[in-house]
């Protein structure tokens, strides 16, 4: 059980300790539950280990408190109903897929219908370096591309209720999974290769 704020936002995907020091655990509780996994939590689940967040905790803690303060007595069932929507309504939705899939239309329609924030990997890297995106792969190759993208994808991670389209190579980077998963759900869209555009590709 992690009771410290080692991993909590801004901070994240830090963890205090490394999980495959112990050889039989059992389950693992970080009480930080912003991001809604955190470094030591990401560990747990690829070594599929049960873990959970401090957001049942904080919510539970909540209730008491109104309880104390009104004298009213509130149903149990209720800490799982709140903290259930409060999950649903802070975790980003991440689309990811080839180039000419479709993810920004989708995105864009996404967050419209749900009331979300819109984030585009592309657009928060040509605003964190200041140059069009043919440019820095002209200036820097894919490889200098890549670095700028993991280093967009490490801030946008941290957001929470947003709908982020990524670049269809954020694959590429193992490092992307955790800036991504860390707060969100991650969606592949599928199109066939056949119906992809090609064009300057």
């Amino acid at each position: 059980m992690n009771t410290t704020p080692v991993g909590m936002y801004p901070d994240n995907l830090n963890s205090p300790l490394d999980l495959g020091v112990f050889s039989s655990l059992k389950g693992v509780l970080d009480v930080v539950y912003n991001p809604a996994r955190t470094g030591i939590l990401l560990q747990a689940e690829e070594r599929g280990i049960p873990y959970a967040n401090g957001l049942y905790m904080l919510v539970a803690q909540a209730k008491r408190s109104s309880e104390l303060f009104t004298g009213e007595k509130i149903p149990e069932e209720t800490v799982e109903k709140i903290t259930a929507e409060l999950e649903a309504s802070m975790q980003n939705i991440i689309l990811i897929g080839m180039p000419g899939c479709g993810k920004t239309t989708v995105a864009r329609r996404l967050a419209g219908r749900l009331g979300r924030p819109l984030c585009d990997s592309d657009v928060q890297i040509e605003e964190m370096s200041g140059m069009k995106i043919p440019e820095i792969f002209e200036r820097f190759g894919e490889d200098g591309f890549r670095r700028r993208e993991t280093e967009a994808l490490s801030q946008l991670g941290k957001a929470s209720g947003t709908v982020i389209s990524t670049g269809g190579g954020c694959v590429t980077r193992e490092e992307n999974y955790a800036f991504l998963h860390q707060n969100g759900r991650i969606f592949w869209i599928c199109r066939d290769i056949s119906r992809l555009a090609r064009k300057g590709r």
